[in-house]
């Protein structure tokens, strides 16, 4: 897939918009303190990073392939170009 490309129009995405939708998804993540490390892959251009900066959660690290995507990413956030697949972090590192 041509990440550039799509990370153009991404944001258009219906999802990415619908603050219910999010809400949804996101909700268990409520449950916890908002001190917790959070780690989003496949964040793409960080419609749940923003979501969840935009309710208190500030300890987010956000993972994707493609470097365009995540140049549309908060600068709140810790950003990683990679896949998830081979990353070199220790278990448990994050919530």
């Amino acid at each position: 897939m041509d990440w550039e490309q799509r990370s153009k129009t991404y944001d258009n995405v219906s999802w990415v918009n619908d603050e219910q939708l999010l809400f949804n998804f996101l909700k268990p993540i409520f449950e916890y303190k908002k001190n917790i490390k959070i780690l989003d892959a496949a964040s793409g251009s960080g419609a749940c990073c923003k979501f969840l900066l935009a309710k208190g959660y500030s300890n987010i690290t956000c993972l994707d392939l493609s470097i365009d995507m995540m140049n549309k990413n908060n600068e709140n956030v810790t950003k990683i170009i990679g896949n998830i697949e081979n990353l070199d972090i220790e278990d448990e590192s994050y919530d």
